[in-house]
């Protein structure tokens, strides 16, 4: 995977605490470096890999757990690589400001409580397949 190959992705400039989209749950987490935000994590391959891995487990898999810390733990263990909880966290913000995936908190129809699921749209299907991420499980 190359980089380029996530230029749509890669969220735009702006300033910690100015209306930044953020997935309920998951903290604002970045530094401010020439009046840019940029991820404060140590990632393999950083946010832009994250992605790549993120929309390959949802393509292929369905994970569905009670918050965002199982569900990074489940995203963790379906990863091909190590991805800090950072990471994930700004990828699946990139991934909803794109517009890949759905909304992951939900309160199902009954439940008593929320949960965290990782979903594709079609957008983001059709972004797997773009990148030639499918696999062999579909």
């Amino acid at each position: 995977m190359s980089q380029s190959s996530y230029a749509v992705m890669t969220p735009s400039p702006v300033m910690v605490g100015e209306g930044r989209p953020s997935t309920p749950g998951c903290a604002d987490t970045g530094k401010v470096v020439d009046g840019q935000t940029t991820p404060d994590h140590d990632g393999e391959g950083g946010v832009e890999a994250t992605i790549g891995n993120l929309l390959a487990v949802a393509f292929r898999h369905t994970i569905s757990e009670p918050n965002i810390e199982a569900g990074y733990e489940r995203f963790a263990a379906l990863a091909d690589v190590t991805v800090s909880y950072d990471a994930f966290r700004d990828a699946i913000d990139a991934c909803l400001r794109e517009r890949l995936i759905r909304e992951p908190i939900r309160l199902p129809e009954g439940a008593l409580q929320c949960h965290w699921h990782l979903e594709l749209t079609p957008s983001g299907v059709a972004e797997v397949r773009r990148l030639g991420l499918t696999g062999q499980d579909r």
